[in-house]
């Protein structure tokens, strides 16, 4: 979790707030060494990736200009990158992929401008090894909306809505160029009558989809698949679970404005129906589905503004996301 915020009279140091699944424990980091601007002393962050012990943050300046922050918050260092080539207002998306192996990273930003009264969708890479942006595509405004997206083995998943359709649009960080879309499992199309586009996540570097299918309120699923191949924008998913009735109607019952959010941490996938409710794990190898200490709301209420929970915008996570802790990253 990740508090920003000022107050009206003096800023307020941002820090993280960490739930060890292992130790079953909370820990808080403070990131006072984050840089606050002379001309913008109440400088707030926000999240807006994370990915081998690095922090992705944009910094909300009074500045025009002002290039993406990242950070490491166990060494405690952190580096302004240069500014976009093009427009270095907040992106809509931001993806990042650590190579552990080679200690540097890529970052992916996506967005929609407007060039010569066009809208336009410019997607932008920058990569540690050269320290520079480079200029990867300029297309059209998208017709399909951003719902969720992940990075898994290098490359940038999105699932994209277009009323009652889907796709998964994909971008590779090592080719740099956008690969070709893949289709979602059928029978999410024969089960879906009414509810969201499915979430993408990474386990272990396995593609997940979860989503929530029904005919109706009382005989909604929410189903769990993972891409075994695709091949000519065909998807080859396979079944892996489904959320017991007993356990998805006590965890639909605890949703907020119908909604939940689902975070991919090894092996697990964690459901999160708002700050209140417990949240459900579910272990995609043992097929094992359980119940977890959520103690945000007493914990860390007087940190956190609690409000209602709205489906977000997928560049920035309203919950949290996973995070490693790593010294030789960015010291």
């Amino acid at each position: 979790m990740f508090q920003f915020g000022v107050s009206v009279n003096k800023p307020q140091t941002p820090w993280l707030a960490m739930y060890d699944i292992v130790d079953n424990r909370w820990y808080s980091m403070n990131l006072n060494f984050l840089p606050l601007s002379p001309m913008a002393p109440f400088m707030n962050f926000t999240v807006v990736a994370a990915s081998g012990g690095l922090l992705c943050l944009w910094p909300e300046s009074q500045r025009t200009y002002v290039g993406l922050i990242l950070c490491n918050p166990v060494t405690r260092s952190w580096k302004e990158l240069p500014c976009r080539s093009h427009d270095n207002r907040l992106p809509d998306f931001v993806a990042m992929h650590v190579d552990l192996n080679r200690g540097s990273y890529k970052i992916l930003v996506i967005t929609e401008t407007v060039v010569d009264a066009h809208v336009v969708v410019i997607s932008e890479l920058y990569d540690s090894a050269s320290c520079k942006w480079k200029l990867v595509s300029t297309q059209q405004s998208f017709e399909w909306k951003v719902t969720s997206m992940v990075v898994s083995a290098g490359k940038v998943y999105f699932v994209c809505a277009k009323e009652q359709w889907f796709k998964i649009a994909v971008f590779d960080m090592e080719e740099q160029q956008w690969r070709s879309s893949i289709s979602l499992p059928t029978f999410f199309y024969e089960m879906q009558e009414k509810f969201g586009a499915p979430e993408i996540l990474d386990c272990n570097g396995r593609l997940i989809l979860v989503g929530r299918v029904g005919k109706h309120p009382s005989t909604e699923e929410v189903m769990i698949w993972e891409l075994e191949s695709s091949v000519n924008n065909i998807g080859s998913w396979r079944e892996v679970d489904r959320m017991p009735q007993d356990i998805s109607r006590e965890f639909l019952g605890c949703q907020v404005f119908g909604y939940y959010y689902c975070i991919g941490r090894g092996d697990q996938i964690f459901f999160i129906a708002s700050f209140k409710a417990p949240m459900l794990s579910f272990d995609t190898v043992k097929k094992a589905w359980s119940w977890w200490a959520w103690p945000f709301y007493e914990k860390y209420a007087d940190k956190f503004p609690v409000f209602g929970f709205v489906k977000p915008v997928p560049a920035f996570p309203p919950f949290g996301f996973s995070f490693d802790l790593r010294f030789h990253l960015l010291t």
